[in-house]
This record gives structure tokens, C-alpha cells and sequence, in this order.
């Protein structure tokens, strides 16, 4: 364990949660009544992936964004760098925890319809919680910028 850097929880976890926004997130399986299949369409089951959802897409970016910024180097930015990676994996993660609770709150299962969370929305919590670890572990380990230098009055 002390050798996983921060850096590997990044690149790890968020690549993880990206794959994972192209697997299903939602599942639905309808059982219909063979009177009812001619009304309703065929019976059977159905996903949607994370790409369906406006939620996903921006969570998608925003951990793309945190995966490229491990890679930038400014001189006297890191801290800045590192702060913005960290708020945009917390974000990434609730937005991905608020479509997960939406998702739960839609399951339903009756005789006719089942709907549940699919195993992509699964994995892609896991790997923006362990992204967003790893940002701030980066973040606790940046140094503090150094200050700017004043630049000097122009000479007349």
C-alpha cells in the first residue's frame, strides 16, 4: 500500500469510471402478458449506458479533464493545478453519486416491469471515489506556490 502514489489512484480509478460510463447504468426487463405484447412491444430487457445521461457525459469530461491535468506542468501553478483537479473529481463523483441516487429511486419491480442499477453505475462510483482520493492526496502533497514577484514600476 505505500507505494501507490497519487497518481495511480488518478489515472486508475477515473479510467476505471470512464469505461464504466459506457457499461449499463439502468437495466429495465419487461415481463408482459402475451395480450399485452402487441400494444407495448416485445417483452425482454433493455440498458442504457452512462452516455444517455447528460449527468454522465459532463462526468465523463470533467474526469477526462483531472486525467489530463496530472500530465501539466506550469511553473508555479501546481497547487492551483492540483486544486482544480480536486474540485473537478468531486464534482465528477456527485454527479455520478446524484444519477445512482436518481437511478435507486426509480427501481421498481412489479409483475410487469423491472427496472435496477446496472454494474457500469457500480464501477464508475468506485473509480471516481478512488479518482477523487487520489486528487486529494495530490492536492495535500502539492507545495504552496510560490508568490509572484512584484514587477518593478516602469522607468520614466
Amino acid at each position: 500500500m505505500k507505494n501507490i502514489q497519487p497518481l495511480h489512484l488518478i489515472v486508475g480509478g477515473l479510467g476505471l469510471a470512464i469505461l464504466s460510463v459506457f457499461l449499463p447504468w439502468v437495466s429495465v426487463t419487461t415481463k408482459l402478458p402475451p395480450e399485452l405484447v402487441a400494444l407495448a412491444g416485445t417483452p425482454g430487457s433493455h440498458s442504457a449506458s452512462g452516455t444517455r445521461s447528460n449527468l454522465g457525459i459532463l462526468a465523463l469530461l470533467l474526469m477526462a479533464g483531472v486525467i489530463a491535468s496530472c500530465f501539466i506542468k506550469v511553473p508555479g501553478k501546481a497547487k492551483v493545478i492540483a486544486t482544480s483537479a480536486l474540485a473537478a473529481a468531486g464534482l465528477a463523483t456527485l454527479l455520478i453519486l446524484i444519477e445512482f441516487i436518481r437511478t435507486l429511486s426509480d427501481s421498481t419491480s412489479n409483475e410487469l416491469v423491472s427496472i435496477s442499477v446496472g454494474i457500469g453505475l457500480y464501477l464508475c462510483i468506485l473509480g471516481a471515489a478512488a479518482g477523487t482520493f487520489g486528487s486529494f492526496l495530490r492536492w495535500q502533497k502539492t507545495p504552496a506556490d510560490p508568490p509572484s514577484a512584484p514587477t518593478p514600476p516602469p522607468q520614466p
